[in-house]
């Protein structure tokens, strides 16, 4: 399985993982606490991040996200980090923890593709 070197810029930490892992894999794997009450199913909506950059390289919708988020939120990056895959496309991403609402259990990442 080809590797992808994920850097999560506010806490300055390098790792690397498998192309076809969650955004929800990648966010645990670097120590970062996300809300998931259902297993990662898509079901409770608790791991909403927004990807600024670098859609691309992240697997399409899938239905339990389009269940959650309406057209806007879409348009502005939501993905459930349990549901959206990273492809590569490039063999570094960057992920920057951006903040974590409280009681709603919502990182906001930046992810971008180096160019």
């Amino acid at each position: 399985m080809r590797m992808v070197k994920v850097t999560i810029k506010s806490d300055n930490i390098i790792i690397d993982v498998e192309k076809g892992v969650t955004l929800l894999q990648v966010i645990r794997k670097a120590g970062i606490d996300i809300a998931i009450e259902c297993g990662g199913f898509g079901v409770c909506g608790k791991d909403r991040v927004i990807v600024l950059d670098g859609q691309q390289n992240l697997t399409p919708l899938t239905n339990a996200e389009f269940r959650h988020f309406s057209k806007d939120d879409i348009s502005k990056g939501y993905r459930l980090a349990c549901q959206a895959k990273v492809l590569g496309g490039s063999p570094y991403w960057y992920l920057r923890r951006l903040g974590l609402r409280r009681g709603v259990g919502e990182l906001l990442v930046k992810a971008l593709c180096k160019r």
